[in-house]
């Protein structure tokens, strides 16, 4: 667990430099993020890289000083102070899953009336009712990928999910992005970006209609195959 200054009351500090090698041992780092995630992100991937490296910074109980932060940057912080690779990732985990429903839920882009969503009330999908809560199952055939269609086992009478899914809540379907209206972008995500490489990208994002437990325990693998391969043959399935 790291503890953070948020109201600048810590007199002394270091201040954060992107490019600069820092001693074992430092009085508490102060870092002004800016409003550019990717910015962010490099010093997030830095500060990371030198905790691991056994890099400390403290003065008194304080080891970050932070300005311009938001709660993304927050939760990273917390997530440093997490040292079960399993727990860490289930935080992670967790937090993404809450803010996209949370998201979902207060932009309401699907507009259900009498349970069809406006891409079907626009004929942009053929099924009659609940929208895209249809489960399948990966083939890992590139030519025929999908199997088994039906109406997904964890939509409860509620209408609401059941799980924790975050591929799902990934997902935005063609109606919505082609019109405009709503569309989520994996690269605006940042946690999942900082703690996650290519490989798991592809475990979040293809996953559907799994239970949370799954998709960590698929995120857990140690995959040696080549990319391109994991890719192809579809290894990212569970």
């Amino acid at each position: 667990m790291y503890n953070l200054d948020l109201d600048g009351k810590t007199k002394k500090y270091i201040e954060f430099k992107l490019h600069k090698k820092y001693k074992k041992n430092n009085p508490a780092l102060k870092i002004v993020f800016k409003d550019n995630i990717n910015y962010n992100l490099k010093v997030l991937k830095k500060i990371k890289k030198l905790l691991e490296n056994g890099v400390t910074f403290n003065t008194g109980k304080i080891n970050f000083v932070l300005e311009n932060y938001n709660d993304d940057i927050i939760n990273a912080f917390k997530t440093f102070g997490i040292d079960n690779i399993e727990k860490k990732y289930s935080f992670v985990y967790d937090v993404v899953c809450d803010y996209l429903d949370n998201l979902w839920v207060s932009k309401n882009p699907c507009k259900f009336c009498n349970n069809k969503c406006i891409a079907t009330r626009n004929n942009h999908l053929y099924l009659k009712e609940d929208g895209c809560c249809y489960s399948f199952e990966w083939t890992k055939n590139i030519l025929k990928p999908i199997k088994n269609k039906k109406k997904c086992k964890y939509l409860g009478d509620n209408k609401r999910c059941q799980v924790k899914n975050i591929s799902c809540l990934l997902f935005t379907c063609e109606y919505l992005t082609k019109s405009g209206t709503f569309n989520i972008e994996y690269n605006d995500l940042l946690l999942l970006r900082l703690f996650f490489n290519r490989k798991q990208k592809l475990i979040l994002r293809y996953n559907y209609f799994q239970k949370k437990e799954a998709i960590i325990s698929k995120l857990l693998e140690n995959n040696n195959t080549p990319f391109i391969i994991y890719l192809l043959k579809y290894e990212f399935t569970i």
